[in-house]
């Protein structure tokens, strides 16, 4: 894991030490200039005008003597902040998740101080924000290099796993990529067991309305889901879900559970349950989704069906973590 350094960068402010070369009566002037603003002030006119001189020697001492490059390096603020993110970053690059509270208590500061730095460092790519609210280190912490994943790489990593889940289970396989607030079906396997459900029947879906979909988007901040959904839901006839409150809800236990369970929702006479794979940056990639007919769907399965999917995602984020290692340091061969 690459060191984090911090080098900060400085500018001393000096002032111009040119000598004072007013005559007698400008300096006169001068004083009178600051006793009168003393007075329009408020101040006591005897006393600003006993005053002035002093402060006259005050403004030039300031200008001769102006902060160096060391003062404002040295400087408690500036340095606390330096502080505190390399703190922040130091526990994000030990792997650890981060929520707000948690960080503030790292830090020793407000929430409302530790809110900020991480939003820092989540927009400069040192920390990402799940769904679930917590920081993680983002890909400028990671040595490997973010790149798109192409269908040779889907194959390489994922298509393995999908493949032995099919057979663990006997159940169809769907493999989804999410825009915006629609899934796209970007591979399916159909089931072993007779009557599965067709591996097909849908290449386009509401994202709501799926155990993949809800999956993904409990990946994502609430502030992020209202605004995907910002129109209002997609309409669709089986939707069980019809408000964004209840949406959050609903993902709030799936963030809790790691896995959601819908009951003939996106497919009439279908019941499925969905989780989302991460890529090597913990961000949400794909949603892997299992499809069940109704008739042989049961509460009792849900654990060992779940337990499948699980073991699946740990192994497909394993592979493509494997896989981009040997891309960028070993290259194509």
């Amino acid at each position: 894991m690459s060191r984090i350094t911090a080098s900060p960068s400085v500018m001393a402010i000096a002032g111009n030490g040119d000598r004072d070369v007013r005559s007698d009566a400008e300096r006169t002037r001068g004083v009178a200039g600051l006793a009168l603003r003393g007075t329009v002030i408020g101040g006591d006119v005897t006393n600003q005008t006993e005053t002035a001189p002093r402060a006259v020697a005050q403004e030039r001492a300031t200008k001769t003597h102006a902060p160096s490059a060391d003062d404002a390096l040295h400087g408690e603020a500036g340095l606390d902040s330096v502080r505190r993110a390399l703190q922040l970053l130091k526990a994000l690059q030990d792997g650890e998740s981060l929520a707000v509270k948690q960080a503030s208590e790292l830090l020793g500061v407000a929430p409302a101080s530790a809110h900020r730095l991480l939003t820092t460092l989540k927009l400069e790519g040192f920390a990402t924000q799940t769904g679930d609210r917590r920081y993680r280190a983002g890909t400028q912490l990671s040595p490997l290099k973010p790149r798109p994943m192409t269908r040779a790489d889907f194959k390489a990593t994922v298509w393995p796993v999908i493949s032995e889940l099919r057979e663990r289970t006997g159940e169809t396989i769907h493999v989804w990529t999410r825009r915006g607030s629609l899934l796209y079906l970007l591979h399916s396997v159909p089931g072993s067991a007779g009557g599965s459900v067709p591996h097909d029947a849908l290449s386009r879906i509401p994202a709501y309305t799926t155990a993949s979909g809800r999956a993904l988007l409990a990946e994502l901040p609430n502030e992020q889901v209202q605004s995907i959904h910002k129109q209002g839901f997609i309409p669709w006839r089986d939707a069980k879900i019809t408000s964004i409150s209840a949406l959050k809800r609903r993902l709030s236990s799936i963030r809790r559970d790691g896995y959601e369970v819908t009951v003939e929702e996106a497919i009439q006479g279908t019941s499925g349950l969905g989780i989302c794979i991460h890529d090597p940056w913990h961000r949400p990639m794909l949603g892997l989704g299992l499809a069940v007919p109704n008739r042989r769907f049961e509460r009792s399965n849900v654990a060992r069906l779940s337990e499948a999917l699980e073991d699946s995602r740990v192994q497909a984020e394993k592979e493509l973590t494997r896989f981009h290692v040997e891309q960028q340091f070993f290259g194509e061969d």
